[in-house]
């Protein structure tokens, strides 16, 4: 085990609960950038992010890199008992590979694949949560002010209002872990549980909007989500005071129903088979083609949500301000108070230790609302020396 320093870049006050209890949403993006602007290059991007992520496992087994990204959560926090609570809940499926193949080679569903959702949704135990954060090491880019860096985990830390929300993300985590895959159980017994009673990973589904639906039907309808979704629904669970910036981190997609496969869909005139082979060399060089209709896809792109937390942190650090960093802390001002803080706020964290601890860190932006006092915007950005971007700046 290994200590290693996180530093505050922004800080809030709020009440002496708030700042005892709080949940930290940790993301990274994946070792290769994916590319949404058409099915042909997503499928592409993500078969380069497979090479590399294979090829650095062979040079450096003991270092996590992710293929597309990952979300995980961690939180603290005062229940209504008295008792404090400490937990990481990250959310991993679509592990079986020979599921994949079956619905792209045999069963040919095309994009179909994307709305599909596996049963093999489990939760990582705290330790492979924090192994993974502390172990992570993506992928050399250039960043916002043109120097080399090397990705690591960004994490953005929000109050919990109260200790009943504590009570409720506590009940949370004990809920998907209750219906998890164990990973030991074989699948085809698993997925023969009723409906409510494993747990699903898609990335067509609301993890929040799941688990109250599930709750409402004392566990008989489906519960489950994506990895950054579920990550998401931990922040929802909190009811942090605003949430708009949510919009910033999701990928919206139109998806052609020409792409999409699938058994009985002939009689409406659909394909029911879409090979993968059509995809990358025919139709998959748009979402949309004209005379089908689509299917809306929105989720959590760990990319947006990585790069939100990054620029909005190296801006309000003192460092370079992107136009969007600045329309970012732009909104935030509204309602939350906002001030730079790595000078004097620092907290220890314990991970486990790296093969390579000079690879260890991340990044933390916390935000907590301020009820008086309000963020001078130009008096901060004229204090430390950013240099402004073509940008309104309001009142």
């Amino acid at each position: 085990m290994k200590q290693f320093t996180l530093t505050f870049f922004l800080a809030f006050t709020l009440n002496s609960h708030a700042q005892n209890s709080y949940v930290e949403l940790f993301t990274y993006p994946p070792v290769a950038q994916m590319n949404w602007s058409s099915p042909n290059a997503s499928f592409v991007s993500l078969m380069t992010s497979k090479a590399k992520q294979s090829l650095k496992f062979l040079a450096e087994p003991n270092i996590y890199r992710s293929l597309v990204g990952h979300a995980i959560i961690h939180f603290e926090c005062i229940d209504s008992q008295g008792l404090t609570h400490n937990d990481w809940v990250g959310m991993t499926g679509q592990n079986d590979t020979s599921v994949d193949d079956k619905l792209m080679f045999e069963d040919q569903i095309g994009l179909g694949a994307m709305f599909y959702s596996y049963v093999d949704g489990s939760i990582d135990t705290p330790e492979k949560s924090r192994h993974q954060v502390g172990n992570y090491v993506g992928r050399t880019m250039i960043d916002v002010d043109y120097s080399i860096i090397t990705t690591r985990p960004e994490f953005i830390r929000l109050p919990i209002a109260d200790s009943k929300k504590c009570d409720d993300l506590v009940q949370y985590a004990k809920d998907l872990r209750s219906v998890g895959w164990d990973g030991k159980t074989p699948l085809e017994v698993h997925s023969q549980k009723p409906v409510g009673q494993f747990l699903q990973f898609g990335f067509t589904h609301d993890a929040y909007d799941r688990y109250q639906e599930w709750k409402k039907s004392n566990g008989q309808s489906m519960i489950g989500g994506g990895c950054t979704s579920l990550a998401v629904s931990f922040l929802k669970m909190s009811e942090v005071k605003d949430l708009s910036f949510l919009e910033h981190w999701t990928q919206h997609l139109q998806v052609s129903e020409k792409l999409i496969g699938g058994k009985g869909r002939a009689a409406e005139g659909l394909p029911e088979k879409v090979s993968l082979s059509t995809i990358l060399l025919k139709d998959g060089f748009s979402w949309t083609h004209e005379g089908y209709q689509n299917r809306s896809l929105s989720f959590f792109d760990p990319e947006k949500m990585w790069s939100y937390i990054h620029q909005t942190r190296i801006c309000v650090e003192g460092g370079h301000c992107t136009k969007n960093a600045l329309r970012f802390i732009k909104q935030l001002r509204k309602n939350y108070h906002v001030m730079p803080a790595s000078s004097s706020f620092e907290v220890t964290k314990t991970f486990l230790e790296p093969k390579d601890p000079k690879k260890q860190g991340a990044y933390l932006l916390v935000y907590q609302p301020e009820k008086e006092k309000r963020f001078n915007y130009k008096e901060t950005v004229k204090r430390l020396g950013i240099q402004l971007l073509p940008f309104e700046i309001m009142n």
